[in-house]
């Protein structure tokens, strides 16, 4: 794989990422995002990397490295979540993660100290909120969304229409069949900037089926979800519990970076 400049590597890593069906657009506030969560040489990597799920050997050939040094360089993405890895079987297979919902959540839904959470909270809040091109990409003709809509159930009327599994909260959350929580994106970028929620605490993200093995083998922290806790997610059918009892995670932490043990 060749050497290109850091200038070169971030702007070919954001045209990458305006390929996903949720883009990095805009100038400025993104570039400086993109610098502190990936180095010049893993910016490059990634703007060669295939936008599907690819063998590790492909890659390889794509990108001009040898099997091995890609593998610890993709592991280190991974677990920086810049990177997805799914495991079928014995085969592993690497994806570029998106903005949203991708490495803008993995950066912050854990404690890191290899990076300046506080200035990445205040870059993400100007770059989602503030600025209109990450929003724009929504309005303009958009045919792919990242979010989706759900039945406030509680609020139907007694004579509604029949609701679907499909679009019915409870059923997701009871036929996950693992879950989790971690550090929510939203309220940890809010903490940062002096904003934190007065009624929930920080550690309330939703992690539902195989997300829960990913996150938790990637570094970020996964806490027990506990049976109250469901049952308050599901409460329209009482009578239905999960079709198998959780799988209860213990928090697990594993940094990105050495850390030097405090005297």
């Amino acid at each position: 794989m060749g050497h290109i400049s850091a200038k070169t590597a971030y702007g070919q890593l954001q045209d990458q990422l305006n390929r996903l069906p949720v883009g990095a657009p805009g100038e400025g506030t993104i570039h400086e995002i993109l610098k502190i969560l990936f180095t010049p040489e893993e910016a490059e990597l990634v703007a060669r990397m295939p936008l599907r799920f690819t063998r590790l050997e492909t890659i390889a050939r794509k990108v001009g490295l040898s099997e091995t040094t890609l593998r610890v360089r993709l592991e280190a993405l991974a677990e920086k979540g810049l990177v997805f890895d799914l495991l079928l079987g014995k085969t592993a297979l690497y994806i570029p993660n998106p903005t949203v919902v991708g490495f803008f959540e993995f950066s912050m839904m854990r404690i890191r100290d290899d990076i300046d959470q506080k200035k990445l909270a205040g870059l993400f809040h100007h770059y989602l909120i503030e600025e209109p091109d990450f929003a724009r990409q929504f309005k303009e003709g958009t045919t792919v969304t990242p979010f989706r809509t759900l039945v406030h159930e509680d609020a139907l009327p007694e004579n509604y229409a029949e609701v679907l599994d499909w679009e019915r909260a409870n059923h997701l959350v009871r036929e996950a069949r693992k879950w989790a929580k971690s550090v929510c994106h939203c309220r940890h970028v809010a903490h940062h900037q002096g904003r934190d929620c007065k009624k929930l605490p920080m550690d309330v993200c939703l992690i539902l089926g195989q997300g829960v093995r990913w996150v938790q083998g990637r570094g970020i922290i996964c806490l027990p979800v506990s049976g109250f806790f469901l049952s308050s997610l599901y409460p329209y059918n009482t009578s239905t519990e999960p079709s198998r009892s959780p799988e209860y995670w213990v928090p697990s932490v594993r940094r990105t970076a050495p850390v030097t043990p405090t005297p």
